[in-house]
């Protein structure tokens, strides 16, 4: 299993190579402190809803920051196989728009 996780604003450029070095990835748009609540979600790594594809980062606003950390996945089987805690509410948040249901 395999997840990376950023947490603030200084790992935003760490986090945007990841995404265009993962673009068949997904990416868990987390709360505070890790946490499963009501806004976080699941997403493929190329949604726009967690700056993939079709987003200008020169606007200067930061995808991650410490209320709204990422853990980011290379695979479906990562995403499945992350702690208990996680996986229930994963599965069951995940983004309407880009639908991360399986490879």
């Amino acid at each position: 299993m395999s997840s990376e996780e950023f947490n603030d604003a200084k790992e935003d450029p760490s986090y945007r190579r990841w995404l265009r070095e993962s673009p068949n990835g997904f990416v868990l748009n987390a709360g505070p402190d890790n946490t499963i609540g009501p806004r976080a979600k699941l997403h493929r790594a190329a949604c726009w809803h967690v700056g993939g594809q079709g987003n200008d980062p020169a606007n200067g606003a930061y995808w991650v920051t410490a209320w709204q950390p990422k853990v980011c996945f290379l695979t479906w089987v990562d995403v499945t196989g992350y702690p208990a805690k996680w996986a229930g509410g994963v599965l069951r948040n995940a983004c309407g728009h880009c639908q991360p249901h399986g490879p």
